[in-house]
Order: C-alpha cells, then sequence, then structure tokens
C-alpha cells in the first residue's frame, strides 16, 4: 500500500525553514496540499508516510505533516514492531514521499 504525499518546503537563502503543505491522505481519503496548520502541526518540519499491517488484513496507512515531536520513523516502526506488527514509515520533503513497501 503506497500514498502520495506532496511537501511544499519555503527556502531563504538555501536553508529550509519549514514544511507548510502536505497531502493528507487517512484511510483511502486524499486531500493535496493541505496545509499543515489545518492538519493542527504548527511546527512540521517535513511530510510523513506510513503505514501498519495489523495482520488478518487490517491495514492502517497515512500521510501528513509531520512534527519532530511525534518521533523518527525508526521510533514509530519499533514501537509497531513491539507490539507484533510489521511497519514502514518515511519523513520527507520533497514532492514524493511513499513509505517503503518493508519495514524500515
Amino acid at each position: 500500500m503506497k500514498s502520495i504525499s506532496l511537501c511544499l518546503v519555503i527556502f531563504c537563502c538555501g536553508v529550509a525553514l519549514a514544511v507548510q503543505y502536505c497531502s493528507i491522505c487517512a484511510f483511502g481519503d486524499c486531500h493535496n496540499n493541505v496545509t499543515c496548520l489545518d492538519q493542527g502541526v504548527s511546527d512540521a518540519q517535513g511530510c510523513i508516510s506510513f503505514w501498519v499491517d495489523y495482520g488478518s488484513g487490517a491495514n492502517l496507512s497515512y500521510t501528513g505533516c509531520w512534527d519532530p515531536k511525534y518521533g523518527t520513523c525508526e521510533q514509530i516502526v519499533e514501537a509497531e514492531k513491539m507490539n507484533g506488527h510489521e511497519a514502514g514509515c518515511k519523513i520527507c520533503s520533497e514532492d514524493n514521499c511513499n513509505a517503503p513497501s518493508v519495514s524500515v
């Protein structure tokens, strides 16, 4: 399961300041170019795409704005693995943010 997340970064003098927009996808419903503030993320530093396989056909896939306080992909995936689930995650600041099809 893959989701595409569109991320736009504001640059000043070649330095990324913050992510302002990311597509948001949850439960098969996607909306492009949603502001991070509208997603409830005031300090977005990137976009995130992740999936979790709970087994027996129960899966979760999500893309949206990412704040460092949510943890790294490694922390998110490790937490799911500790609960016995497979997971994949990617944090990005470019246009295409597909979570890997295998766990990180």
